[in-house]
């Protein structure tokens, strides 16, 4: 779902908190960095019976699978690019299919945990690679630890 279909639906803040519960300076933060987090979505879908959907754009979390977004200016525009990935081998493709600069091959890819980010309620772990010019150039970052994937 985007804002313009919760500013739809709900019409106002004041109703968005009559009908959900939740804080009307959280509608009000969502339509102001344009996108409602993943959990949130899915939590609209259930109080709207499914009025409201969620981003049906692989932004849904399948088991074995984390999240990644490119980083970008913005964390809404960031958002806008985010994939399920379900190995390093994917996430390496997945990026070397929008970077030239990247080697396609795991060991090229510097992934650290970057802190718990509370605006998308991610468990954020920085993905970066070492080029010619930056040791640590951000790439991206992924919604949890790769040792999931060790684990399959």
């Amino acid at each position: 779902m985007t804002t313009t279909d919760l500013k739809a639906y709900f019409k106002t803040s004041y109703e968005f908190k009559k009908r959900t519960g939740m804080s009307a300076s959280t509608y009000m933060n969502w339509i102001r960095q344009g996108y409602i987090p993943t959990e949130s979505q899915f939590k609209l879908e259930r109080l709207t019976k499914g009025e409201l959907r969620c981003d049906q754009d692989g932004v849904k979390i399948l088991e074995g699978k984390l999240l990644f977004r490119f980083h970008r200016g913005t964390l809404a525009d960031s958002m806008k690019t985010v994939v399920p990935v379900a190995s390093m081998q994917e996430l390496v493709d997945h990026i070397c299919a929008n970077f030239s600069i990247v080697p396609k091959h795991s060991e090229c890819l510097l992934i650290t945990h970057y802190g718990f980010d509370d605006r998308i309620k991610w468990d954020t772990y920085l993905v970066a690679t070492e080029t010619v010019f930056y040791k640590n150039f951000p790439l991206g970052f992924l919604n949890g630890s790769p040792d999931i994937w060790s684990k399959k």
